[in-house]
This record gives C-alpha cells, sequence and structure tokens, in this order.
C-alpha cells in the first residue's frame, strides 16, 4: 500500500517538469528574437532536470 502515493508522486513530478519544459520551451519561442532567451531556458531546464 505504501507503494502507490510513491509512483503517483513521480508521476505528479514527471508531469510539473514536462509542464514546466513546455513553459520555458514557448517563452524562449517568444523572447527568441533577442538571443538569450535560449540561454536562460537551457540554464533554467538543466536546473529543473537535474
Amino acid at each position: 500500500m505504501a507503494a502507490a502515493p510513491k509512483v503517483k508522486v513521480r508521476q505528479f513530478v514527471g508531469l510539473v517538469q514536462t509542464v514546466v519544459a513546455v513553459a520555458l520551451f514557448f517563452w524562449a519561442s517568444l523572447n527568441s528574437s533577442t538571443g538569450s532567451g535560449w540561454l536562460a531556458v537551457s540554464q533554467l531546464t538543466g536546473l529543473v532536470f537535474n
């Protein structure tokens, strides 16, 4: 019984990471004209997934 909540937490964390990654990608595409948007997103994505 104790394993089920852990699985749900992992799925939730995975979902949050996916949403954050998509949001960062969308934000970077809006700021791609500046050129610094992609650098910021790569750094933030590294923080999220590492």
